[in-house]
């Protein structure tokens, strides 16, 4: 019942009673399954909404790790529940949010599974927010690591086929116009002024090609 705790207004309180549901049950011997921990994590999802973000974040990818360790398969509830932890935090001002909502999509596209399209959409939106922040830190690096990492998630978008909604389209249509005008704008600098690991010449063509017609 942790979930539906934090759900109905518990925020963290619902996360820390569904924390010692855990420990009681390895006291009995008893073995938490997925969908316990799928609850626990949309726990964290409902406190992050509730300005515990940085903290429900942590806790979410503790309880990813712990179940992991025992030998669970995260499944499209676990990651959509991540991914909805992750959008809150970053929907709150933490860019952690962000850095790590684009670790879950990794996972997900490794697992073979896909995204909730709700959760997704919120995750990309708080994406697109950062990269057009116009500054380097937490969620988009500056310079060529900017580069690189919006290229990542362009390839991740592409892969989860960015056409499968009007929104998704306009936000893979407009990350892809930022790169590729911040691509021109570092070739156009000085060399001496570029970031010394700057991407290659198929991640170059790569962001340049994606950002064809494309507008912010």
């Amino acid at each position: 019942g942790c979930a539906w705790a934090a759900g109905a207004g518990d925020g963290w309180g619902g996360v820390e009673r569904g924390l010692e549901l855990i420990g009681e049950m390895a006291e009995r011997g008893v073995m938490p399954d997925v969908i316990t921990f799928n609850n626990l994590i949309a726990a964290c999802a409902q406190a992050a909404g509730m300005s515990d973000g940085a903290l429900a974040l942590d806790q979410a990818f503790k309880l990813l790790w712990i179940m992991m360790e025992l030998g669970l398969e995260p499944d499209e509830g676990t990651c959509d529940t991540l991914i909805a932890t992750c959008a809150k935090t970053a929907a709150a001002g933490d860019a952690d949010g962000v850095t790590f909502g684009v670790k879950v999509l990794d996972m997900v596209y490794s697992s073979g599974l896909s995204p909730d399209p709700s959760m997704y959409k919120a995750l990309l939106e708080q994406c697109l927010k950062v990269a057009k922040s116009k500054r380097g830190g937490p969620g988009c690096p500056d310079g060529w690591h900017g580069v690189r990492w919006m290229s990542h998630l362009l390839a991740l978008m592409e892969a989860f086929d960015p056409h499968t909604s009007e929104a998704t389209a306009a936000m893979f249509a407009n990350l892809s116009g930022l790169c590729h005008r911040r691509v021109h704008a570092l070739l156009a600098q000085p060399s001496s002024s570029a970031a010394p690991a700057a991407p290659t010449h198929t991640e170059k063509a790569r962001a340049e090609g994606a950002g064809e017609g494309a507008g912010e």
